[in-house]
């Protein structure tokens, strides 16, 4: 049985903190940013005690995500067709 814990903290950006312990005791905090303006996820901070990363986002103009990094290295680059549907991904 997994438990979680949310947390919100908005003023400029947003940020949604996730707790969840998993069935092996390891707690896992993951930290949503949001920007407040664009209402578009920014990064997730993952921890889970022993070792932390980061996931980071950028956005077309039409909202679709075009680039994921993990821990600084590019993770995917979606690709998307003219009416905005993804059609590839590059690792």
């Amino acid at each position: 049985m997994c438990r979680t814990a949310l947390f919100f903290q908005c003023y400029v950006a947003c940020s949604i903190v996730l707790k969840l312990t998993r069935r092996d005791g390891i707690i896992m905090v993951e930290d949503y940013q949001i920007d407040f303006s664009s209402h578009r996820l920014d990064l997730i901070d993952i921890n889970d005690g022993m070792s932390a990363t980061t996931r980071e986002f950028e956005y077309d103009a039409a909202g679709n995500i075009t680039l994921e990094k993990r821990g600084g290295a590019t993770h995917m680059k979606p690709h998307y067709d003219d009416t905005n549907r993804m059609d590839s991904v590059s690792p």
